[in-house]
């Protein structure tokens, strides 16, 4: 799946924004999952 996130992007700031975007929504739902237990 990381491969198809950053194929397209042109430098290596562009898909290190990509990649840290996409563990930072990840991040936030499992964050959220687990307040939703508690």
């Amino acid at each position: 799946p990381l491969h198809k996130q950053t194929i397209r992007l042109k430098s290596f700031a562009e898909v290190w924004k990509a990649l840290k975007n996409s563990y930072v929504d990840h991040s936030r739902s499992r964050v959220m999952q687990l307040k939703c237990q508690l």
